[in-house]
């Protein structure tokens, strides 16, 4: 697990997020994205430890152990349980997302690009005085 963060370069993120959040301490939707953004992260390395090994349960099991609430360390592993009960609930899903669903999922967020950007360009050329010729 930690290996596969090291490859990531995820200690290059977790900066970056520190950073933001030290400027941006005051404002709680940075608080909360940087949460999300960890336990995403946390999320995504875990799937990847678990296609490495393909063993699932002793990954859980592991964490579970590791999550031990008579810890020596002053500060506990994982700080927010909730975290800790999200991760093991999607590693616990076995589901596999068929070809057809990753497909419509493409194409649906394609479509919302292509929305999005044909907006920005009809906005920017009904800006008045732009295109319209007129003062």
């Amino acid at each position: 697990h930690e290996l596969i963060h090291v490859k990531r370069h995820d200690w290059a993120w977790l900066l970056v997020e520190e950073v933001v959040v030290s400027v941006l301490w005051f404002h709680p939707a940075a608080w909360w994205v940087a949460s999300r953004i960890q336990l995403a992260r946390e999320e995504v390395v875990d799937e990847l430890a678990v296609l490495l090994t393909g063993r699932r349960k002793p990954y859980v099991e592991a964490l579970l152990a590791f999550s031990d609430p008579m810890s020596i360390v002053p500060t506990a592993a994982f700080a927010r349980r909730r975290h800790l009960l999200r991760r093991i609930a999607l590693l616990s899903r076995e589901d596999v997302m068929s070809s057809k669903r990753i497909v419509a999922s493409c194409a649906v967020m394609a479509l919302v690009v292509v929305a999005g950007a044909w907006r920005a360009v009809a906005t920017a050329w009904a800006w008045p005085g732009t295109s319209s010729g007129k003062p």
